[in-house]
């Protein structure tokens, strides 16, 4: 029994599709047995709360001896820095002591970029870096067959001498030739939400990684600028399936960066505009603001509402020290807020508050760049 741990990341009534963990389970679909629970998601143990520590822990020890004797058994975790830090250590401790010679694998940003730190604790067997799927079929068969760990592509693991191994990581699987996510094995209508999109709000994710190296971005780590997207064709299929099975009529693409390839986004938007969807992207600035006004009048027809976009800083100065890359600017910013405007599309930008060397000074000058960027979203047409 393969058990897939996502542990809590966000309030009730919010959490979005467990992906990660679901491309994971759609390619050990036929080939193992597996489970999915879910820290997020409310249950019969807690109908109007979040699951305590203890209770995920519970959960998971039950799910694992659940499994036939003859069977193999793993723990899978996927870890991002905060809350699911913080509810991972104690429930994989607890896990650990219930059930000590159960493997556990971390995966995620945080184990990407800090494999050493991770598998210095004794709760941890092994951490897969960058993309998961093949790593787990080759971690879970050389665990059986007693194959060389060594052989295991993005493998992190601790030899006899407790030396710590970086396997290579090797070339990622295309996304069109990964498998179905298994949408059928979890609770749908605890992922849909009303939103400002829509009143059944979906999560998607069409691609993995960015070919932008941002000093502060997690994502350099786990794709070392790599970027595999899917075909339209292929999101295509999926929406469509789940505006069918599931009555959707909304999306939030959690792409790292879902505007990369202006050709693959105007496609897309032709693909998808008959079907009644409200969307919602991330992606640049610079990338945004060389888009045809074609493919914007296209994007909008398709249902896009809003935009999230890293503006970071109102220095340029800064956004070079960020190696932010492109063309970016803030006066890009600005432009960009201005054309959504235009095309009656929303801005959503986030920043970075409190940069040295002087943090107050920066917090001043970027809450004026905000002020300034509301003031040209409201200006009249």
């Amino acid at each position: 029994m393969i058990v897939l741990y996502n542990p809590f990341s966000t309030t009730p009534g919010k959490q979005p599709l467990p992906l990660s963990l679901m491309a994971l389970a759609a390619v050990l679909e036929g080939r193992e047995p597996w489970t999915l629970v879910d820290a997020n998601v409310l249950s019969e143990l807690a109908p109007k709360r979040s699951l305590t520590d203890q209770e995920v822990a519970a959960t998971l020890v039950a799910r694992l001896k659940q499994a036939p004797r003859d069977e193999s058994r793993l723990l899978a975790v996927t870890v991002m820095p905060g809350p699911q830090l913080a509810q991972a250590v104690p429930v994989c401790r607890a896990v650990r002591q219930a059930l000590p010679d159960v493997p556990i694998v971390w995966g995620g940003y945080f184990p990407t970029g800090h494999a050493d730190t991770v598998l210095g604790a004794r709760y941890v067997d092994f951490v897969v870096r960058s993309q998961g799927e093949r790593s787990l079929l080759e971690l879970i068969d050389a665990l059986k067959t007693g194959r060389a760990l060594s052989s295991v592509g993005g493998l992190s693991w601790k030899d006899g001498s407790g030396r710590v191994i970086h396997n290579p990581v090797t070339v990622p699987t295309p996304l069109d030739e990964l498998p179905a996510l298994p949408y059928t094995r979890v609770p749908m209508n605890q992922y849909l939400h009303q939103t400002y999109l829509g009143r059944r709000t979906v999560a998607h994710n069409s691609s993995f990684g960015c070919p932008f190296s941002c000093s502060f971005c997690a994502v350099v780590a786990m794709s070392n600028r790599r970027w595999l997207a899917q075909s339209p064709a292929r999101i295509e299929r999926v929406l469509r399936q789940l505006v069918t099975d599931y009555g959707v009529d909304a999306v939030m693409m959690h792409d790292m960066d879902f505007f990369i390839s202006e050709a693959r986004v105007a496609e897309f938007a032709e693909r998808i505009e008959k079907l009644g969807l409200a969307w919602w992207g991330l992606g640049r600035i610079d990338t945004l603001m060389r888009y045809s006004d074609a493919t914007w009048r296209s994007m909008v027809r398709s249902g896009l509402r809003m935009v999230f976009s890293g503006a970071e800083s109102a220095s340029d100065e800064t956004l070079r020290a960020m190696n932010k890359g492109g063309t970016s600017s803030a006066q890009l910013a600005l432009d960009l807020a201005r054309r959504m405007r235009d095309y009656g599309v929303v801005p959503e930008y986030s920043f970075v508050l409190g940069l040295p060397p002087d943090p107050l000074e920066d917090l001043e000058r970027t809450f004026e760049f905000v002020r300034r960027i509301n003031t040209e979203r409201r200006r009249p047409l």
